[in-house]
């Protein structure tokens, strides 16, 4: 074998070698692209299950509170006279308990 020869099986060597880095360079990249695209999928599946959730909760939430402002409305007409009773008193009590906080930070702030 002469000089020229082992230059190129040298170079031969030196070409398969670095072909074979390259591939597997290619393969690590496509795998983390995968990797990528599994975990974009994942999160989308789980931003369309929550936001699904949240329109269930939320269409929920209106059928309690229509429920409960028709019945309010119901008790209302069947009685007004107590429901006017019922609710001064409830304005009575929420009056009462604001003017009761502001005495007392007032008995606070003075000290």
């Amino acid at each position: 074998m002469d000089n020229d020869q082992a230059k190129g099986s040298g170079q031969d060597l030196a070409g398969k070698a670095k072909e074979a880095a390259n591939e597997m360079w290619d393969a690590g990249r496509d795998k983390v692209e995968g990797v990528k695209q599994q975990a974009a999928g994942a999160t989308n599946q789980a931003y369309g299950a929550a936001k699904d959730m949240t329109n269930q909760a939320v269409e929920a939430g209106q059928a309690y509170y229509d429920d409960g402002v028709q019945a309010l409305g119901r008790q209302v007409a069947a009685s007004p006279l107590s429901s006017l009773v019922v609710a001064g008193m409830f304005g009575a009590i929420v009056g009462w308990a604001c003017r009761a906080r502001m005495d007392h930070s007032d008995y606070r702030t003075r000290r």
